[in-house]
């Protein structure tokens, strides 16, 4: 009986420590680590990683260690493209890319069935993949402040999606009620339309 006990505590303790996927009070009160070096000391206990501010012009490689990870944020660096290195993070619920110097996502980013919240605000953005729409838990949206005026329609195949911002992205209004009609389940924020593109 005593070994039977044993075993089963030792199958329970092993599948802690394998990667998962947070509710989102767990996630909520995860630790988040912002070191890069203490982070790698105990990958498998990573479920929230911020690296904001770090200079970085690419996604480190050491990033594929933490197969918990639920909650990435590499806002606010100079990072050019995201790459194959998401599909690590099958767990992956909050992506922030804000403020750095991308022009588009990669097809990958379709491989993350478990995110909820992509924000990519204030980049250089003209365009969103077809496979985004792959992305069968996402949430919202944050677009605001790129140069997107066109979604790609694969984002109606997404039924949790509820709220795409827009904001600070220049749009005449035929421009605006096209996106609005081309999506009626989902809420936009827009910011007033302008006379450009007329």
């Amino acid at each position: 009986m005593k070994k039977t006990v044993c075993i089963t505590l030792l199958l329970v303790a092993n599948l802690a420590t394998k990667a998962q996927l947070l509710d989102s009070l767990a996630l909520d009160t995860a630790r988040t680590y912002t070191n890069l070096a203490q982070a790698l000391q105990h990958p498998n206990n990573v479920y929230k990683l911020s690296l904001r501010r770090q200079k970085l012009s690419t996604l480190p490689q050491e990033l594929q260690k933490f197969k918990n990870l639920n909650y990435l944020d590499v806002g606010k660096n100079k990072i050019v493209t995201l790459d194959s290195l998401l599909l690590n993070f099958p767990y992956l619920q909050v992506l922030n890319a804000e403020d750095n110097k991308l022009q588009s996502l990669p097809a990958c980013i379709g491989g993350l069935k478990n995110l909820r919240k992509l924000i990519i605000n204030r980049n250089e953005i003209y365009l969103l993949p077809l496979e985004i729409g792959l992305c069968t838990s996402l949430q919202t949206i944050d677009l605001w402040s790129n140069n997107i005026i066109e979604l790609p329609t694969t984002l109606n195949k997404i039924s949790t999606l509820r709220a795409i911002d827009m904001r600070v992205i220049s749009m005449n209004e035929r421009q605006q009620k096209k996106i609005q009609e081309g999506f009626p389940t989902i809420k936009f924020y827009l910011s007033p339309t302008c006379n450009c593109g007329q």
